[in-house]
């Protein structure tokens, strides 16, 4: 017998979500509870850790196969409307960051204020003078530590987040670096105790969060917060900002696999070692202490590094062993004041993120047992005859999403925790969420495997309507078996309808009736060739998309896609243009995966977005701009090409870190601005091919260093 054949595909599995034995949607589990003492949450860790050690090891002993801890194979693992409210001088309308709910800020690379925009560009913060077009130019610049990645601006303040390199920050502290992550998120141990970067490595990597006043001369830092664990997104309302984090929880060094696993030759001698190394794992969780698992936070005023406090009642537990492996948490902070950012933590990492002004959602998958991983193996990796399920459990459902709600009205400086819930399947991203009339509305897509070892399995996708009841987030409504054999591509909420599109060999436009929350219904449904990955509101009843042509007999892509849908009647949708890129070309939009990329500018009706396309004639960078007109249809307008600015440098700097691609396209009246790393460029929205202003930006560097330091 071969022992540990599965140890990678096991792992593999325990990335892909929370297994279930229904099909309907629990709640009771999900609940969070709040600790009440520093020992509480210290045992509430080591419970949690226990019960994933022994029904890991549980597992691995039924099958005969090695084990691995699941997540441990994941390595770390509507539309804003045009500004109004420029400053005196400015553009009277303008385009800033494409968000998914108006008047709750995103974070970006480029932020714009009708008059000035704002720029990070490899380890630097630029501020360059915009309006008009010909005073294009750099006002002036300042270095950011570590690689600046994402920011706000509002007013005269910036908040920038980046990945450092904690070594020095530690020993400012006078605390030592832990060597690693018992939740394997971001884990030194699986990354080599390395973090690569392009400028070198990080041994002990932090998320910074820099804060900057913006002075008419200068740039100031006027505070600098240091976070173990990873940056996954943020939200900004107003002067409070809210800032989610995972990983970085820690913990004893857990073991699955006896070290002297090769040499042993019988199953007897397989399972006694494998009980002993769970004697030795269970013997290390019962020794440990709150301070070997909890996460650091350091802040810095002048030079002097200080280790910021762990509130033991801030942090929320599900029941022991449900959620992944992991640590999540909200830090919130107000610009206005000197307050050190806090919120609350959870055990478990999450996925994704979803607020309005109201409430903050996190949506978390849930723990895959390993028994689900050995019956989805060849046989289930058991030996021949073993019941991994009862008879009366033909299938399992491969993913649970977990669901925390979180008050932002109530105190508005620190999040408070309003309820939980849990439905199957598993969530895309921020836009299969939406909350209207504290109604929450959200799409996914589940898998269903056959218990018996053949691995056969079946997608399908789901609407859920949910809402907080005395803890609990409970089920209103559901609406299954949406695009059978097919997974989510995009979707969106808009006021009492959902549009969900999922995608096989065809894209099946669904729009989803919500004006009863107990009773969601399919209104209407459209087939088209292709899949549109993000879809946009337009005025009226239309919706704008971008994703990707396809045949329809085999479902091979075929070209990026803009099209325009008319849901004016939402029981009858359909398609009304559609502009495909077609030719020798094979290009792709950033704007595909991330609504950040895509601005549409409804003053005057014009689409811009990045585009770069690599062919016989080499590389081409640019914004491609587009009238929209939902009864003319989608007409180019042109491009502005920034393939010249990259002439010494066709695949971007650094090997390609810094792409070529254009990366922000902004509007300010009847100026176009786009902007690469090789520069900004602005047009007269009339004239694309004859620039106004070309502003070159040097090349990228990361810490000071040259751009492929450490390469």
């Amino acid at each position: 017998m071969r022992y540990g054949l599965a140890l990678a595909a096991l792992g593999l599995l325990g990335c892909s979500g929370g297994s279930s034995t229904g099909g309907g949607t629990a709640t009771n589990t999900a609940l969070l509870r709040r600790t009440r003492s520093c020992e509480d949450l210290a045992e509430s860790l080591r419970a949690d850790a226990r019960s994933k050690v022994n029904r890991t090891f549980d597992a691995a002993l039924l099958g005969s196969q090695s084990p691995v801890p699941m997540g441990a194979m994941r390595g770390d693992a509507g539309a804003a409307a045009p500004s109004q409210d420029s400053a005196s001088g400015g553009a009277k309308a303008y385009t800033d960051t494409n968000v998914q709910v108006p008047g709750v800020d995103e974070a970006d690379i480029v932020k714009t204020d009708g008059q000035k925009i704002y720029l990070l560009h490899g380890k630097d913060f630029f501020v360059l003078d915009a309006y008009p077009a010909s005073r294009l130019a750099i006002l002036q610049s300042a270095p950011v530590e570590g690689e600046p990645f994402e920011m706000y601006v509002t007013g005269s303040q910036a908040v920038i987040y980046s990945r450092v390199d904690g070594s020095p920050i530690y020993k400012a502290a006078g605390v030592s670096a832990r060597p690693t992550y018992s939740d394997r998120y971001m884990s030194p141990a699986l990354l080599a105790d390395a973090m690569p970067m392009p400028g070198g490595w990080y041994g002990n990597p932090l998320t910074k969060v820099t804060v900057l006043t913006l002075l008419e001369q200068t740039v100031q830092v006027d505070r600098e917060y240091y976070f173990e664990g990873d940056y996954l997104s943020s939200r900004r309302v107003g002067t409070k900002v809210r800032t989610v984090l995972v990983g970085g929880g820690h913990g004893p060094e857990i073991s699955y696999t006896p070290s002297d696993w090769g040499s042993l030759s019988t199953e007897a001698d397989w399972k006694a070692a494998m009980e002993k190394l769970r004697q030795e794992n269970l013997a290390k969780i019962a020794s440990s202490t709150l301070t070997d698992w909890l996460p650091y936070t350091f802040l810095k005023q002048s030079e002097r590094v200080t280790l910021g406090e762990t509130a033991c009642g801030d942090f929320y537990v599900p029941p022991e062993g449900t959620t992944e492996y992991g640590l999540t948490r909200v830090m919130a902070f107000d610009l206005a004041t000197a307050d050190a950012p806090r919120g609350p933590s959870i055990l478990g990492a999450v996925d994704t993120v979803y607020s309005n002004e109201g409430a903050l959602y996190l949506a978390a998958r849930g723990w895959l047992e390993p028994s689900v991983g050995f019956a989805m193996s060849a046989g289930g990796g058991a030996p021949v005859g073993t019941k991994l399920f009862a008879e009366s459990v033909p299938e399992v459902i491969l993913e649970r999403t977990y669901l925390h709600k979180f008050d932002l009205v109530t105190d508005p400086s620190v999040p408070t925790y309003v309820a939980s819930g849990l439905v199957s399947g598993s969530i895309k991203d921020s836009f299969s969420l939406d909350e209207r009339a504290g109604v929450l509305r959200l799409a996914t897509t589940e898998s269903r495997v056959k218990t018996d070892g053949s691995g056969l399995a079946v997608t399908s996708s789901n609407v859920f309507t949910l809402a907080a009841r005395d803890g609990t987030l409970v089920q209103l409504g559901a609406l299954r078996g949406l695009g059978v054999g097919e997974r989510i591509y995009s979707t969106r909420f808009l006021g009492d309808i959902g549009y969900v599109v999922t995608f096989r060999r065809t894209d099946p436009l669904f729009a989803i009736d919500l004006r009863d929350p107990s009773k969601p219904a399919v209104l209407g449904e459209l087939q088209i060739p292709g899949f549109s990955e993000y879809m946009h509101p337009l005025a009226d009843g239309f919706l704008l998309t971008i994703g990707q042509d396809a045949d329809p007999v085999t479902g091979r892509t075929l070209g990026l896609a803009v099209q325009v849908f008319d849901v004016t009647d939402p029981a009858k949708p359909t398609q009304r243009h559609k502009f495909v890129f077609s030719g020798s070309e094979y290009g792709q939009s950033e704007a595909s995966w991330d609504h950040k990329a895509f601005t549409y500018f409804p003053e005057k009706k014009l689409l811009a977005f990045p585009y770069v396309a690599y062919g016989s004639g080499g590389m081409r960078s640019s914004l491609e701009v587009f009238d929209i007109d939902v009864t003319a249809g989608i007409s180019r307008r042109g491009s502005v090409d920034h393939t010249g600015l990259f002439v010494s440098n066709p695949t971007g700097y650094c090997g390609g870190f810094f792409s070529p691609e254009v990366r922000r396209g902004i509007f300010m009246d009847q100026y176009l601005y786009s902007i690469s790393y090789g520069g900004v460029v602005a047009n007269d929205i009339s004239d694309l091919t004859t620039p106004l202003r070309v502003v070159p930006l040097p090349s990228p560097t990361v810490d000071g260093l040259s751009p492929c330091a450490g390469r």
